[in-house]
């Protein structure tokens, strides 16, 4: 089955628009934003929210930390799949933002074991995959595994911004 864009956005799974654009010939261009693209401080408040992001690359972990620390937000970083399911154990996170490709434990098993968690509240939690592997079978792979959202490598703040806001909106989170 071919997937449209509309059956995968109004099913509340995101994509950033980069990728929409990629996947989806008959969408209108969509401009490539830069890494570090300033956002408007009244658009950006993170203040509510503790979000943990898991990327084997520290470089990334730390661009994401400074980025949600800047607009309130706090963060939690780790360098693994295995790692963050030992940090959802003792902590509570509102969103999570997924690399697939780490060691030990990749990003599509971790999202699937998140999904499986006993405790409802954090087997809920929204999780983005954060990727270079822009492939469809991947977004499919996310999909399936229980992701709420797909966000390409390279990505800029503009796309982690729309899709916090995207995920916010869709729960009624504010």
């Amino acid at each position: 089955m071919r997937h449209t864009a509309d059956n995968i956005v109004n099913n509340n799974f995101f994509i950033n628009r980069k990728l929409l654009k990629d996947l989806f010939c008959d969408f209108d261009f969509f401009e490539t934003m830069n890494i570090c693209s300033p956002l408007k401080d009244e658009e950006t408040d993170y203040s509510h929210l503790h979000i943990l992001h898991v990327d084997d690359n520290k470089i990334i972990g730390s661009i994401l930390e400074e980025f949600f620390s800047l607009y309130g937000g706090k963060s939690q970083y780790c360098n693994s799949g295995k790692q963050a399911l030992a940090c959802l154990q003792n902590q509570h996170f509102d969103l999570i933002f997924m690399d697939k490709e780490m060691p030990e434990l990749d990003g599509i098993e971790t999202t699937k074991l998140i999904r499986s968690l006993s405790d409802i509240e954090k087997a809920q939690i929204p999780i983005i995959a954060l990727t270079s592997d822009v492939s469809e079978d991947s977004l499919i792979e996310f999909r399936a595994a229980g992701a709420n959202g797909f966000i390409a490598k390279p990505f800029s703040f503009v796309d982690i911004n729309e899709m916090i806001h995207a995920v916010q909106k869709s729960l009624q989170i504010c």
